[in-house]
């Protein structure tokens, strides 16, 4: 079976996982819009490609998939994902299994805004969320007037990482902070994009502050949209928006509830990472990423064998009921290790 990652960047890892997965029976050819030694030095094949929003994309992207008989694929970026799901009908001729989010949730997913709406009408519960910057301002100083604090975060609405990233305190902090995340956006190379994509939308969102503890969820399912298994970890560390340290935790009960239903309104296929935050027994969802994430490594590392599991299914072979689960606690870390470019790092197949 040979498979495609796209938009595989610096997660060197997750080609090494598939790697594994597959043995000599496959392989894992990877596609990026910039040159990628990670990937390179990993890959069986590597090709540099246009950009996902590139009118070019799609045309490169399926004739890759022909030339090396694709079996499945698997998008690791958010804006690779969605114009990747808004093609899925381009994909379906290559007859090959795609693990992309269906249009509804395409655009929930990319949309923090919409995140929050389909979210709260679904009695899931979530951060109070808006668009607006006077609307923010009016609950900050409602709140202050009554003696109390309620601090809100600035965000980007289709961003990813900590683009833009500002925690407001006091409600005169808002504005200028407000204008200084959106200049940071509007500098940022995601900002084309989405300007190109979603003309006319505001770029920012404002959330109430949650101070808890910050979970990240693996939900998996089956090619049929079934739930398979529910992965959890607690964040220690940061580093650029991703998870740096993290640690295995059971599923509690409110999680596995919240799990439950919010796969039952997903019905994905594969690995969808879910960011969450716990205080006084609640579990906020902050995020939805239809695909691996940065956090999946902590789950492989504890035991879980994900990506082996999803190429079972595509090749119609029993599953292994010990890749869905994985031991608690476990605490690991990513770490950095800087090479120097050789011959591996430029090999990878055809560009």
């Amino acid at each position: 079976m040979n498979i495609v990652l796209t938009s595989v960047g610096r997660r060197s890892y997750l080609v090494k996982y598939f790697k594994e997965a597959l043995g000599a029976d496959g392989a894992v050819i990877c596609v990026n819009s910039q040159d990628s030694g990670p990937a390179r030095r990993y890959a069986d094949f590597f090709y540099q490609v246009p950009e996902s929003c590139s009118a070019a994309y799609l045309p490169e992207l399926r004739r890759i998939c022909r030339v090396h008989q694709i079996q499945a694929l698997f998008s690791l970026h958010d804006l690779d994902t969605y114009v990747l799901s808004r093609s899925h009908a381009e994909l379906s001729d290559l007859k090959l299994t795609a693990f992309l989010p269906d249009p509804i949730w395409n655009e929930i997913a990319l949309d923090k805004l919409l995140t929050h709406h389909a979210l709260t009408r679904h009695g899931l519960p979530c951060p109070w969320t808006t668009d607006s910057l006077e609307e923010a301002r009016r609950r900050m100083e409602a709140a202050e007037t009554r003696g109390t604090s309620l601090p809100m975060i600035i965000k980007a609405r289709y961003g990813f990482g900590s683009l833009g990233l500002r925690v407001c305190l006091r409600s005169p902090e808002l504005a200028p902070a407000f204008h200084q995340a959106l200049a940071e956006v509007e500098r940022s190379s995601f900002y084309g994009a989405m300007a190109q994509l979603k003309p006319g939308q505001t770029q920012l969102i404002i959330q109430e502050q949650i101070v808890g503890r910050e979970k990240r969820l693996g939900i998996v399912h089956d090619l049929k949209g079934r739930h398979l298994s529910t992965l959890a970890a607690e964040v220690h560390s940061m580093r650029a928006g991703e998870t740096d340290t993290a640690c295995t935790i059971p599923v509690e009960e409110s999680i596995g509830r919240m799990a439950s239903q919010l796969s039952g309104l997903t019905q994905h296929i594969g690995i969808w990472g879910i960011d969450c935050i716990s205080r006084e027994g609640v579990t906020y969802i902050l995020d939805i990423n239809p695909r691996f994430t940065g956090e999946y490594p902590f789950f492989h590392l504890a035991g879980a064998n994900i990506p082996r599991a999803l190429l079972c299914l595509v090749a119609g072979n029993r599953l292994q009921p010990e890749d869905l689960v994985c031991r608690n606690p476990v605490k690991s870390y990513k770490e950095l290790v800087p090479r120097i470019y050789d011959a591996a790092d430029e090999s990878g197949g055809a560009t």
